[in-house]
């Protein structure tokens, strides 16, 4: 990692995903490993930053974040959780769908074989309120942008009956919906915010490879107590891509190293 003179603020907002950023960034920091980043995280989910809007903008607090001049990058961490409010337990009305991208997996038997573009809609629908967070983030911030890909799902059935969380009661009355139609689910997911950062000016950062099985699932050594989210070792990773981003940045010469 290039020396900086003064540490490289990063603003993270959006999603619990971040967490596991938030834990690596943290444990790295206290020993003395954070290589000249300085992490800042708003997640939406706290009390801190509600309301998130007040006449449509920001709230002050978080507008202070991104338009303080400090500020060297912007990174999403938002809708990480649409695909599996959608899919991680059986529909009551069992569904599957061709995944244009990946056509040959597996379609489950005797289900509603789905247009693929109907379940994306369902999908963006439920991702709406965080799709039209990312125009305003580019508008509240002239700092670059970055979008985290959601984690990988969790492949094991078994670990996430194990680990139910909030999806216990339904887990227990609709069984875990196959790992096929979750992996689809989760890449339709990704694709929605793709197109999204493409409309928006973010650029995309893929779940890392190092985290992804054979199939593109989420490693074991990945897996955090819950059906949902990835653990500090996928957190671990996250932080060295931004790590790598901010390198490159400064090896290119298009960044000083107070900022963006």
């Amino acid at each position: 990692m290039t020396k900086l003179a003064n540490r490289f603020r990063i603003v993270v907002i959006g999603n619990s995903h971040q967490f596991v950023l938030r834990l690596a960034y943290e444990t790295r920091d206290r020993c003395g490993r954070a290589e000249g980043l300085e992490l800042w995280f708003i997640p939406f989910h706290t009390e801190t930053y509600k309301p998130i809007l007040v006449e449509g903008e920001f709230q002050p607090a978080i507008r202070e974040e991104l338009q303080t001049d400090a500020l060297g990058l912007v990174v999403s961490t938002l809708g990480g959780n649409h695909h599996n409010l959608l899919g991680l337990v059986n529909h009551p009305v069992k569904f599957d769908f061709i995944l244009p991208e990946a056509p040959d997996l597996p379609l489950q038997e005797d289900v509603n074989i789905l247009p693929v573009e109907l379940v994306k809609r369902a999908l963006r629908e439920r991702a709406e309120e965080s799709l039209a967070f990312m125009p305003l983030l580019q508008r509240s911030t002239s700092a670059p942008l970055y979008h985290f890909e959601s984690p990988p799902p969790v492949p094991s059935e078994d670990h996430i009956r194990e680990n139910p969380d909030a999806f216990a009661e339904l887990i227990s009355q609709h069984g875990v919906a196959p790992a096929s139609l979750r992996y689809k689910l989760w890449r339709l997911h990704s694709s929605i915010f793709r197109e999204a950062c493409d409309r928006s000016g973010f650029k995309f950062l893929p779940a890392p490879k190092a985290m992804q099985d054979e199939r593109g699932m989420l490693v074991p050594q990945a897996w955090h107590e819950d059906p949902t989210h990835a653990n500090q070792v996928y957190g671990e990773r996250m932080y060295r891509q931004l790590l790598a981003i901010v390198e490159r940045r400064f090896a290119s010469g298009s960044q000083t190293q107070s900022g963006a």
